[in-house]
């Protein structure tokens, strides 16, 4: 369940860099773009376009298509981006933290939670995919 509720929430995370820089207006423009597609996505339960929000080469692509399937298959949930921020750019991607809600509309029980989490987006030819991302933090709602 833990890992099915992480794919959903994964969008992004945390991992430290030697050298950072900001990031420019444009690319903050498109790493927010990024993460509305990202909810909408799982808002919708499209996987192949919560599929397309990965970097080709992130540890969680193995994975991600059969829980993807599980979460949908299981729960209607509704999501909110309640909170973004990006942070800075290092040479292994841009830094991103966002608190995201999951609340059940239906489906199997489901104990609405409020989770800030951590990614590492990277520029790719079609634009910012998550490459990693932990949880950081994890409230569950009244």
């Amino acid at each position: 369940m833990k890992k099915v509720l992480a794919v959903g929430l994964l969008l992004v995370g945390l991992v430290g860099g030697a050298r950072s820089q900001s990031v420019s207006p444009q690319d903050e423009l498109e790493i927010r773009n990024w993460m509305e597609q990202a909810v909408r996505a799982l808002e919708s339960e499209d996987l192949p376009a919560v599929l397309s929000t990965l970097d080709p080469a992130s540890p969680f692509r193995p994975q991600a298509e059969q829980l993807g399937k599980s979460l949908f298959e299981q729960f209607d949930l509704r999501y909110e981006l309640e909170d973004m921020q990006v942070g800075r750019s290092t040479p292994e991607g841009v830094e991103v933290r966002a608190t995201l809600a999951a609340r059940r509309t239906g489906g199997a029980a489901f104990r609405d939670v409020r989770a800030t989490v951590f990614g590492l987006l990277r520029k790719t030819t079609n634009g910012y995919k998550l490459y990693t991302g932990r949880i950081e933090k994890r409230e569950y709602l009244e």
